[in-house]
């Protein structure tokens, strides 16, 4: 296990997250995949198997949503970014976009912008499947969005992997902690979840938004 710090937190905003630490049910049967982080490349293999069996070429039809949920630090990065050279699925980092998209629109209209951006941005890639990072900025209380529910919806266009900075456990999906003001909590999501694991104090804190 590695040592244990100071909690990781981020906060978000326009301009995009500020990360203290850097990342080195539509017909589908829902699986929960609950992997303990290992070292080296073993650990890494097992993420990516798992994500392989979900989207290969026999698979008669691809989830439209999946999750990989973790702490700052877990590896959902470095697993994206794998994942991503195997199979040459995209790879969307939201956040960066959609704040240089959204400082172009008075504040007063920015929550209405949120979906009609990231449906066109996730147009653009023109992919089956949209590896997606970055999403911090979609939980800032100002834009007003429900990210759970806006992820959903951004999968009717294509199936989305998303990297959750959060936790998954016992059927509870949560970003952030309680007293964080960006504190989001699901549960029975429904939905394939990849989890990371770590210690749920790794995840973000209170902070300035």
């Amino acid at each position: 296990m590695e040592p244990q710090g100071p909690p990781a937190v981020k906060t978000t905003s326009l301009a995009g997250p500020v990360v203290s630490e850097p990342e080195s049910t539509d017909g589908h049967n829902v699986e929960q995949h609950n992997m303990i982080p290992e070292s080296g490349d073993r650990s890494v293999s097992l993420h990516l198997s798992t994500l392989h069996g979900m989207f290969s070429v026999n698979t008669l039809s691809f989830p439209p949503l999946v999750l990989i949920v973790g702490p700052c630090g877990a590896g959902k990065t470095r697993l994206l970014r794998e994942f991503a050279r195997q199979t040459g699925y995209p790879l969307y980092l939201l956040g960066p976009d959609l704040s240089r998209r959204l400082l172009e629109v008075p504040p007063e209209h920015r929550a209405r912008e949120v979906p009609v951006a990231l449906r066109e941005h996730i147009a653009a890639f023109r992919s089956d499947v949209l590896l997606v990072d970055r999403i911090e900025l979609l939980f800032a209380p100002i834009l007003r969005q429900d990210p759970l529910r806006l992820l959903r919806q951004m999968s009717r266009t294509c199936s989305l992997v998303v990297a959750w900075p959060g936790s998954y456990q016992g059927d509870l999906l949560t970003y952030a902690s309680p007293d964080h003001p960006e504190f989001r909590s699901y549960s029975h999501p429904g939905i394939p979840i990849l989890s990371l694991g770590g210690d749920p104090d790794a995840l973000p804190g209170p902070g300035p938004i």
